[in-house]
């Protein structure tokens, strides 16, 4: 038994490190700001280079959003699976996402400023939101 509970860990530590930049575990501590205002319910997600999955608890319809280094864009990802209240996955290491209603109308949009600790962008409807992690 001992035998089988050892290789079960091992490949699920191998499987971990290859898929770190997919696997996104819950900040329980990250805050969320609209405009300077605390928000409730919002759950950040963090993956090994900090990029964020921001998802709504108290609605669930709601789309998540997710900021990744390599595009510094806010998106709604595709192909997500979620365990709740712990972590997500995504399809690919650069998450694919669904093209935004100001992408459709080309309007541009400032890119996020990430660092280790804060995310700051403008969302779509021109709200200033910010991420301290």
């Amino acid at each position: 038994m001992k035998v089988v509970a050892t290789l079960v860990l091992i490949v699920f530590v191998v499987w971990t490190a290859f898929n770190r930049e997919r696997i996104f575990v819950r900040d329980p501590i990250a805050s969320v700001y609209r405009n300077g205002v605390k928000q409730a319910g919002i759950e950040v997600y963090l993956n090994f280079s900090n990029d964020i999955l921001m998802k709504n608890a108290g609605d669930p319809a709601a789309p998540p959003t997710i900021l990744q280094h390599w595009d510094q864009a806010p998106g709604t990802p595709v192909g997500l699976v979620c365990l709740r209240w712990a972590a997500c996955l995504t399809e690919a290491d650069h998450s694919p996402v669904l093209p935004s209603s100001a992408d459709e109308k080309h309007i541009s949009t400032p890119l996020a400023q990430m660092n280790g600790r804060h995310i700051q962008y403008v969302d779509r409807s021109g709200a200033q939101i910010r991420v301290d992690l």
